[in-house]
C-alpha cells in the first residue's frame, strides 16, 4: 500500500479529568446527532457516543486524542472530560467539542496560530452569543448561534474567519456581513455557509479555486456571494474544494481536482459548481481536509448508501481505483474519478473522510472505518489497512439521527 508521507512531522491510562461545564443551553440541542459525531483527519479518528461521551483513536502525536498522555490509541478511547457533548469536529491534527451547556473544548492542535501540543481538553474562549453548531478547520474554529449569525477564531492567514482582515483572533468574533446561516463548514483555509434562501457565501483561501470567485482571486476576507446552479441547502469546505447540495439532493463540487475530489469523472480543475457524477441524490457530503493535492471525498445517500470518490491509495473509497491521477507531488496515485458505492453496508447515517481513512456511522449505532489504519485510526484494535468497512472495538453506540 501506498504510505505518504505525513505534514507534521492498547488503550491509554487516563490522568484527571477537566473540570466540565454542567449548566445545558436551552439554544442547544442536547441529544447529539449523527452529522456532527464523527471525526475523520489525519491519522486519528473521534465519534461522539449517545451519551454524550466523546471518544478518540489513533496517532497522537500532537495530543488530538485528548487523553492526557502521549499514548497513540488503536481501540477507542474517552477523552479527558467529565462534561457531555452535543457535537464534535475535528481537522488535521486536532479536534474541539461543543458542550450541553455551549462551551466548546479543544485539544490537540487548537484553533490559534502556534502549532501546540494540548493533550487535555480546554476550554476555549467564551462566544458573545451560545454557539448551537461548531465546525472545525486547520487551527480555527466556526460556530452558528440559535439564530444563524456566524462566529470564527483562531489562525486567520488566509481571511478564514470572514472579519475583515488576515489578523488571528483568541476569542470567538462575528464574521462581517450581518447574515444569518442555516449551516457552516470549515475547511483547510475557507470557510462557506448557507442561507435559509439556498444562497452560498464563502470567505477564506482561493488560490485553487475552492472558495468558488474564479481565477486572479487570492483570498477574500468576509463573506463573498458563490453563484451555484441552483440554490444549495448543505455545504461542505474540504481542503482545496467544496461540494453542495440542492434540496433535491443533487451534488455540485469546484476546486482542485487532481486525484478526482470532484468526482465529475476527470481530474480538471473546477473554478464554479459542477455536477458530480452518476445521477445520485445525497443526503450529505464530506470531503477530506488534505491540503497536500491529495485527498477524497465521500457522500450518503437518501437511501443509505455510502459512495466515495478522489484517491484510493489505501483503500479509503471502499472500492477498487479506476485511474492512476497524477496529483504533482508524489506521482500518479490510485483514485476512482466518479462516485463509487462502498460495498456490503448500507443504512449509513454520516461519513466523515480522513487523511487516508474513512469513517461512517450506520442506522444500527455502529461506526465502522476503512483504509489506511497504521496509526490504529480505524479503531478495530489493529493497525492493518482495510478496503472494506469494519466496525471499531468496545461496543460503543453513536446517534443514528
Amino acid at each position: 500500500m501506498f504510505k505518504r508521507s505525513r505534514m507534521l512531522v492498547l488503550l491509554v491510562t487516563f490522568g484527571a479529568a477537566c473540570t466540565g461545564d454542567s449548566a445545558t443551553n436551552p439554544g442547544v440541542d442536547t441529544t447529539p446527532h449523527a452529522s456532527a459525531a464523527i471525526v475523520a483527519a489525519t491519522d486519528f479518528s473521534c465519534g461522539l457516543s449517545t451519551s454524550g461521551v466523546a471518544y478518540c483513536w489513533g496517532a497522537n502525536n500532537s495530543g488530538q486524542l485528548g487523553t492526557g498522555v502521549a499514548q497513540s490509541a488503536i481501540v477507542p478511547a474517552p477523552i479527558v472530560a467529565s462534561t457531555k457533548f452535543v457535537a464534535i469536529s475535528g481537522s488535521h491534527l486536532g479536534a474541539c467539542a461543543l458542550s450541553t451547556g455551549a462551551a466548546v473544548w479543544c485539544w490537540g492542535q487548537t484553533p490559534g496560530t502556534v502549532l501546540d501540543t494540548v493533550r487535555t481538553p480546554r476550554l476555549e474562549p467564551t462566544s458573545p452569543h451560545p454557539l448551537k453548531t461548531l465546525t472545525v478547520g486547520r487551527l480555527y474554529a466556526c460556530g452558528l448561534d440559535a439564530n444563524g449569525a456566524a462566529y470564527c477564531w483562531g489562525n486567520n492567514i488566509r481571511g478564514q474567519l470572514g472579519v475583515g482582515d488576515t489578523v488571528a483572533r483568541t476569542a470567538p468574533t462575528p464574521v462581517l456581513g450581518g447574515l444569518t446561516f442555516t449551516q457552516i463548514s470549515a475547511g483547510f483555509w475557507h470557510t462557506c455557509a448557507v442561507t435559509a434562501a439556498g444562497a452560498t457565501y464563502c470567505w477564506g483561501d482561493n488560490s485553487f479555486f475552492e472558495g468558488g470567485f474564479g481565477s486572479g482571486v487570492a483570498l477574500v476576507t468576509q463573506p463573498t456571494p458563490v453563484t451555484t446552479p441552483q440554490p444549495f441547502t448543505y455545504i461542505a469546505a474540504g481542503a482545496l474544494q467544496t461540494c453542495g447540495l440542492t434540496s433535491a439532493g443533487v451534488a455540485y463540487c469546484w476546486g482542485t481536482n487532481t486525484t478526482a475530489q470532484l468526482g465529475d469523472g476527470t481530474t480538471t480543475d473546477r473554478l464554479s459548481p459542477t455536477p458530480v457524477a452518476g445521477g445520485l441524490t445525497f443526503a450529505s457530503i464530506q470531503i477530506a481536509h488534505n491540503n497536500q493535492r491529495l485527498g477524497h471525498a465521500c457522500g450518503v445517500t437518501r437511501d443509505g448508501l455510502v459512495y466515495c470518490w478522489g484517491e484510493d491509495t489505501n483503500g479509503q473509497t471502499g472500492a477498487a481505483p479506476d485511474a492512476l491521477c497524477d496529483a504533482g507531488i508524489t506521482g500518479p496515485v490510485a483514485c476512482n474519478r466518479s462516485p463509487v458505492q462502498v460495498k456490503g453496508v448500507s443504512g449509513a447515517v454520516a461519513v466523515q473522510p480522513g487523511l487516508a481513512h474513512t469513517c461512517a456511522i450506520f442506522n444500527t449505532g455502529t461506526l465502522m472505518c476503512w483504509g489506511e489504519n497504521q496509526e490504529g485510526e480505524l479503531g478495530d484494535g489493529t493497525t492493518a489497512d482495510r478496503t472494506t468497512p469494519a466496525a471499531i472495538s468496545g461496543g460503543v453506540a453513536f446517534p443514528t439521527r
